[in-house]
């Protein structure tokens, strides 16, 4: 009957060690899981000000842009008219004379 008695024991002592194992097991793989959200997240949020932080570059870059083209067309214009023969040839000099 001791026999018995010590099965029953060791078998009962089994199951509370396999439930606490399990326990571990799952705050393991929940402590793993929340360091990888956590990395996720941190991960995101630098992306989001790199995002941010490219936005405003490319803002202030098309700004620039836009000027840059507003400065060549008031040049081609200058350049245009003063390349127009509108006072015909009276403004060209002759060439000196040759000695």
């Amino acid at each position: 009957m001791e026999n018995t008695s010590s099965t029953i024991n060791s078998s009962s002592d089994r199951t509370p060690q396999s439930a606490v194992e399990k326990s571990l097991e799952n705050s393991q793989i929940i402590n793993e899981l929340e360091e990888r959200i956590n990395s996720l997240e941190s991960r995101n949020l630098f992306q989001d000000d790199v995002i941010d932080q490219l936005s405003e570059e490319l803002a202030v870059h098309q700004n620039k842009i836009s000027l840059l083209q507003e400065q060549i067309q008031l040049v081609a214009n200058r350049i245009k008219d003063a390349g127009s023969p509108s006072s015909g040839k009276d403004d060209i000099e002759p060439p000196p004379p040759h000695y």
